[in-house]
């Protein structure tokens, strides 16, 4: 289970047999009957290294799912150097996996290059 939270709403990202999170959900509105709370199937992909340069992977990794016009739902990344986060709609799952491992392990060629 992951967290968000700031002055607006929360948001809580849970993993688990849809039965078992239908059940949660229903609970949620009996116990808040005046909260607006929705729920979303989504995909939760993670870049993971060692020092990784999170700031670069983040970004590299947004221009990558927006060029494959996939609009990442929100994004997250470790202050200790080691993962990002990027949370798509369900459905872009398979799209956005393929967008960041183009973007992150397919060699490119550099056509500025020269040859001597």
């Amino acid at each position: 289970m992951a967290k968000t939270a700031f002055s607006g709403p929360t948001t809580y990202y849970l993993s688990g047999v849809a039965k078992n999170l239908n059940k949660l959900l229903y609970r949620a509105e009996k116990r808040f009957p005046d909260s607006t709370i929705t729920s979303h199937m989504v995909a939760l992909i993670s870049a993971i290294g060692s020092q990784i340069n999170t700031n670069t992977t983040l970004s590299k990794g947004v221009l990558a799912l927006m060029n494959s016009d996939i609009s990442p739902i929100a994004v997250h990344s470790s202050m200790r150097n080691v993962n990002v986060q990027f949370v798509v709609k369900d459905e872009m799952y398979e799209g956005a996996i393929r967008a960041l491992h183009d973007e992150f392990f397919v060699q490119k060629d550099n056509k500025d290059k020269q040859v001597a």
